[in-house]
Parts: C-alpha cells; sequence; structure tokens
C-alpha cells in the first residue's frame, strides 16, 4: 500500500488536531477532520482555514472538514482521536459503529477522565471494538500545535503495545522535520503527558508570584521525582 492511498481521519478540530491535518497534508494524505462545532467545519471547507482554534494557516486542498463523525471515520486506515479528555467517551463511543475492523486509533489527548480518572488508553480500551483496542496508539511529546503547523522541528513519541503498530504509525507520520520516536511504555507516555501540566500550571504560579529561578526549578525537579513515583507505581518503565 502506498502512502498517499492511506485515508486518515482526524477526530476533532481543535489546534493541535488541525495541526496535524497540516502536517500530515505535507505527505499528500486525504484527509478528513471533523468538527463538533458547524462553524469550524464550514470556515475550513470555505475558507481553508481553522480561524477559531488555529487562525493564520492555510489548510491545503487535501484536507477537507466536516460536521457529520461517520465521514471523517468511515474507510479511515488510520484515525487520530484529539478531542478535548472530558469528550472523548462519548465522541469516539458514537464513532465506533463507523470503524473499519482494521483501523488504528491514535489517541492525541492528554489528560483523565474527571469521573473515573482513567487514563486515554484505559477509557479507549474499554468503549472500542476489540479489533480496534488491539490497535491503539498514543502520541505524546513536546509538541505546540502552531509549531508542528508551521514545520518546526519536533520529535515525538509513539506509544503501543503492538510493535508493529507503533512502527507503521511512525512511518506514515514522520517526515524531514517530524521525527516520532517508539515505546510500548503507554502507561508512562500517557502519565508524564498528563502530570506535567500540573508541575506547569504551579511554575507559572511561582513566576506570576514574584518568585525566581530557585523556586521554578524546585517546582520542576520535585515534579518530576513525583511523576516518576507515580508512574512507577502505575506500572510505567
Amino acid at each position: 500500500m502506498s502512502h498517499t492511498s492511506i485515508e486518515i481521519g482526524i477526530v476533532g478540530a481543535g489546534s493541535f488536531g488541525t495541526a496535524m491535518a497540516v502536517h500530515l497534508s505535507r505527505k499528500n494524505y486525504p484527509i478528513t477532520i471533523w468538527s463538533y462545532e458547524q462553524k469550524v467545519a464550514s470556515d475550513i471547507q470555505q475558507f481553508k482555514e481553522n480561524k477559531t482554534y488555529l487562525p493564520g494557516f492555510i489548510l491545503p486542498d487535501n484536507i477537507a472538514a466536516t460536521n457529520e463523525l461517520k465521514k471523517a471515520v468511515t474507510g479511515k486506515r488510520i484515525i487520530l482521536q484529539a478531542n478535548p479528555a472530558q469528550a472523548t467517551r462519548s465522541v469516539m463511543g458514537e464513532a465506533t459503529p463507523f470503524l473499519d475492523p482494521q483501523a488504528i486509533i491514535v489517541n492525541c489527548t492528554k489528560g483523565l477522565e474527571n469521573e473515573t480518572l482513567m487514563t486515554m488508553s484505559e477509557l479507549l480500551q474499554e468503549i472500542l471494538p476489540p479489533s480496534n483496542a488491539e490497535r491503539l496508539a498514543f502520541l505524546s511529546g513536546p509538541s505546540f500545535a502552531r509549531e508542528v503547523a508551521s514545520g518546526a522541528p519536533t520529535a515525538v513519541t509513539i506509544a503501543s503495545k503492538n510493535l508493529e503498530t507503533a512502527r507503521f504509525c511512525q512511518d506514515v507520520i514522520s517526515n524531514d522535520r517530524f521525527r516520532a520516536y517508539t515505546t510500548d511504555d503507554i502507561v508512562g507516555s500517557e502519565l508524564a503527558s498528563a502530570l506535567k501540566n500540573v508541575i506547569a500550571v504551579a511554575a507559572g504560579i511561582s513566576d506570576g508570584m514574584g518568585f525566581g529561578h530557585n523556586t521554578r526549578a524546585a517546582i520542576i525537579t520535585r515534579g518530576v521525582a513525583e511523576i516518576l513515583r507515580l508512574g512507577k507505581k502505575m506500572g510505567a518503565q
């Protein structure tokens, strides 16, 4: 199968989902991006721009937008799940009847579900059909949306228990400016991605209170230690 024959669906047209659409469009994949908001989908179709979440970037013609979830996922080989954490259960639950049994779901969402404290991997394992749950992958890394869209050199991690899936996704999404590394440590990848935001907020509060680099360094250093201890307790490598 040639790369350009791989159809990609992106579920979630926020800043990161849109940035990944721009990035993947450079490899000439046919891409369909779904937005919950009709205006966002209409803007992308009419103006080739996500004026709400990623203004200033023109989206190429191989990116189509839709407000219909069925259109975004039906027949797609790879589906990027880029919804907010608290919307993931409802949206992906609605998408499941339309998934190809061979479709690979790549989760791009960071965070835990508030009510259950589930990670996104636990949540998706629970709601997806078994054939899709076996092919789950998780994208994480320092990957700010606007920098991804602009083509700034970026490195990310693709985590999957299925090494073949991880390597396939690595090959699909990587180019000369966007490098994906693989791991089977899903727990470590997810926890680090979610919990580092808590430490970042604390560091920002410290800066806002007028404290200096010593305080910020202490928060970050001890924060990393806490994330490491929690990760080990939960089975991370």
